[in-house]
């Protein structure tokens, strides 16, 4: 008898932890399975945003996808979702480098939210005719001025700086190949500065390729990223202002100068750097 009553609070135990908020449950994993989603196990020093940045994809498009809520907690072992339910999973991933497998191999296409607003169609404005027989002047035509393009630092007002102080930008920045943002050179342990004001969404060294990282969170839009730092000064959920010493440079693994790659994403997709950092 103690046995069975053991054993039915143990099960009882097991169902409302199935059942929490943010956890994934049995229904979600048997639908996961008929549809193929692909799905990443979270790992000691994993954040939302971390696993968001290995995939290129929107954290909040993320945490929707898995149904947490901010400040979107997760643990070690939990199963999260890469793509939304009921979507096909037959096209190709565009993902970070040197990101890790997940635990299925077929490739997606990240989802990817629409926030760009079609323009107008130019409206010719209309000239107003008079009678023949009355001897008056015709209206001159309207001018419609076209609204000011906006720029990216008015998107969110977020201002930027530069993660370094350079001297000489034609030798110390330059912009790879295989990537969009930036590698500035400098000096090994010097200061590395946060490029805006945020939040620091990630801070640690479980990302492959990256080295000693740091991301900060500086609107619902907008992220940057610093990679291969020698020494860390500040946690994750810690608030940075622009221009606070956040780490010193380091060298990536197997190479000999000491450089900073820094990037920016917006909406988890990699943008120019050099669109949103001030002029040297």
């Amino acid at each position: 008898m103690l046995n069975r009553t053991v054993s039915s609070l143990f099960l009882s135990i097991l169902l409302a932890m199935a059942v929490l908020p943010g956890c994934v449950t049995l229904e979600d994993r048997q639908r996961a399975a008929a549809e193929d989603r692909v799905s990443y196990r979270v790992k000691s020093g994993d954040s939302l945003y971390s696993i968001a940045w290995r995939f290129g994809l929107d954290a909040r498009a993320v945490a929707q996808w898995n149904r947490l809520q901010h400040p979107y907690t997760i643990f070690p072992g939990q199963l999260i979702f890469l793509s939304p339910l009921g979507t096909a999973q037959t096209q190709t991933a565009q993902r970070s480098p040197a990101m890790p497998q997940t635990s299925r191999a077929r490739p997606i296409k990240p989802y990817i939210p629409n926030h760009r607003v079609d323009k107008p169609s130019p409206v010719k404005p209309p000239v107003a005719k008079l009678p023949k027989q009355q001897n008056t002047t015709t209206t001159s035509p309207i001018k419609i001025s076209k609204p000011p393009q906006a720029t990216p630092r008015e998107i969110k007002q977020v201002r930027w700086q530069w993660p370094l102080k350079i001297k000489h930008h034609s030798s110390a920045v330059y912009q790879p190949a295989t990537s969009r943002g930036v590698q500035v050179k400098g000096r090994l342990g010097q200061s590395v500065f946060a490029a805006a004001d945020g939040k620091v969404v990630y801070s640690g060294n479980g990302l492959k390729g990256y080295g000693e990282l740091i991301i900060i969170k500086h609107s619902d839009e907008l992220i940057s990223a610093y990679a291969h730092n020698r020494k860390r000064f500040v946690p994750q959920e810690m608030w940075v202002k622009r221009g606070q010493k956040i780490a010193e440079l380091g060298v990536k693994a197997g190479e000999k100068d000491a450089v900073l790659y820094f990037e920016i994403r917006k909406f988890g997709k990699p943008v120019d750097p050099m669109a949103y950092l001030p002029a040297l």
